[in-house]
């Protein structure tokens, strides 16, 4: 059995141009080229999953979420012509155990 357990703290908020609110347990490095941001656990956090919360809720955003080993991604674009489109999201991340 797989349980998922959120520690406090575990949530932030990244905004379009890459900066990251949260309590200090993540790092975000944003890439304006591509609309990616990698957000990092520095270590606080591991085998987790992360789940992100759409700023913009329109259709003419996709938001990609891909998992690291110590984070995730989220690249954002316009799938009408896949150019990049940067957007902010809000996430929370659970740990896994089991």
């Amino acid at each position: 059995m797989i349980m998922a357990n959120s520690i406090n703290g575990n949530s932030g908020w990244v905004t379009d141009e890459g900066y990251i609110t949260s309590n200090g347990n993540f790092t975000c490095r944003f890439d304006s080229n591509s609309a990616t941001y990698k957000v990092g656990y520095l270590g606080h956090i591991s085998n987790a999953i992360p789940v992100i919360s759409l700023t913009d809720n329109s259709d003419a955003i996709v938001y990609e979420l891909t998992r690291d080993s110590d984070g995730f991604t989220v690249k954002t674009y316009d799938p009408s012509n896949n150019n990049a489109v940067p957007c902010g999201f809000d996430f929370i991340v659970a740990a896994l155990y089991g």
